[in-house]
């Protein structure tokens, strides 16, 4: 898992405030764990832009924005 801290101005009661907003990075591991799928099924889905792209945290290494994660997940539907 990877940190990021990012700063954004947003105005709030007329008032410039720098609101600080963390940005986690969440390795493949972690995104088939919480997805309950394979990494087959990870990477078939990624070949066809069915899910959120990854993000390069080093040379060998990539991971998965854990917001887009979370936002890909609230957006499945449920079975009926």
């Amino acid at each position: 898992m990877m940190v990021v801290k990012a700063c954004s101005h947003q105005p709030m009661r007329n008032l410039n405030r720098c609101v600080m907003t963390t940005i986690r990075i969440i390795k493949v591991p972690e995104v088939l764990e919480r997805c309950a799928m394979s990494r087959a099924s990870l990477y078939r889905m990624l070949q066809r832009n069915e899910f959120p792209r990854q993000v390069r945290i080093g040379i060998r290494s990539v991971g998965f924005y854990e917001h887009e994660v979370n936002q890909w997940l609230a957006d499945r539907q449920r079975v009926q």
